[in-house]
Formats: structure tokens, sequence, C-alpha cells
């Protein structure tokens, strides 16, 4: 092992750890969400098609501010 005897800041490690839960947060979000939809779309009228896009529309908008 060569040391080079340079060190990462601590605060770039804790900066690139919150965007790593940031991201698995998402990921987690997104997984819950497409099952969620899935359900609802076994389970929805195809005349509601307009509400679901409405719906969808909305959780995304919702997500996006969440970034």
């Amino acid at each position: 092992i060569v040391e080079t005897g340079y060190e990462i800041p601590q605060t770039n490690v804790d900066m690139v750890l919150r965007i790593l839960n940031v991201m698995w947060l998402k990921i987690n979000l997104m997984v819950v969400w497409s099952i969620e939809v899935l359900k609802v779309m076994v389970e929805a009228d195809p005349d509601d098609l307009l509400l679901d896009q409405a719906i969808a529309q909305s959780v995304t908008k919702r997500e996006l501010v969440m970034l």
C-alpha cells in the first residue's frame, strides 16, 4: 500500500454521503410509487385515464420539489 499523505476533507465525505442517502431514498420512493401505480392501474377503470394522468403529474411535480 502506497500512502500519498492526501486525506479527503471530512466535509467532502459528508457531502458525498448525504448525496448517496438522498439518491437511495429517491430510489426507494420510486420503487414504492411504482408498485402503488401498478396496483392502481390493475384496479382502475379505463375511463379514468385523465384522472390517472393528473395524479401522475402531481406526484412527479412533488418528487421534483424534493430534489
